[in-house]
């Protein structure tokens, strides 16, 4: 019995050590000067999105990735990269009592496209009593990208699994080399 315990526990040491391995090689090695700010996986294709910045505050980059491959990245160019992106923030709160609402969107064109990563939150009330059951505040977050051509107006939506969300666009509020934009 003790020797099954100690295969088991073994392979379960290296199956975790296999499984940790693909995110690490997705974060990159090469990126190390960098800190996550924002990063999930698209629920229909599994890709990967990354709003990253270099950890002296240097330059900020849009990454989307698939399989540990980067498929876009901008900007390519990291000189004035923080001239490439808009940041803007909509913020009511006070819960479910106010239909509360924080809204965060970071955006940047490509060619003719538009781009907006969001990072959303609205809490609603389920009930429309003076005296909500307790169970009745729900929060929901939203995430994604959505991607806007600019020519034929034509909108793509591209969401995230809320599951795989690491960091915030929130944290975006107190970068003060990128620049905001009205919501």
């Amino acid at each position: 019995m003790t020797l099954i315990v100690k295969i088991l526990s073994s392979l379960c040491v290296c199956l975790s050590l296999l499984l940790a391995t693909p995110v690490l090689a997705e974060v990159g090695d090469a990126n190390s000067n960098e800190t996550i700010i924002f990063s999930f996986t698209t629920l229909k294709s599994q890709k990967k999105l990354f709003i990253s910045m270099a950890k002296d505050e240097s330059y900020i980059v849009y990454r989307y990735c698939k399989k540990g491959k980067v498929e876009f990245e901008f900007p390519k160019n990291k000189t004035n990269a923080y001239d490439a992106f808009r940041y803007s923030f909509y913020f009511r709160g006070n819960g479910y009592q106010n239909a509360g609402l924080d809204l965060n969107s970071l955006y940047f064109h490509n060619g003719h496209y538009q781009y907006r990563v969001y990072d959303d939150r609205s809490y609603e009330n389920e009930s429309k009593s003076a005296k909500p059951h307790p169970n009745a505040e729900q929060q929901a977050r939203h995430i994604g990208i959505e991607i806007t051509n600019l020519k034929t107006k034509r909108v793509f939506d591209i969401q995230g699994d809320i599951q795989t969300v690491q960091g915030t666009l929130v944290d975006l509020k107190w970068v003060k080399h990128i620049k905001r934009q009205d919501f």
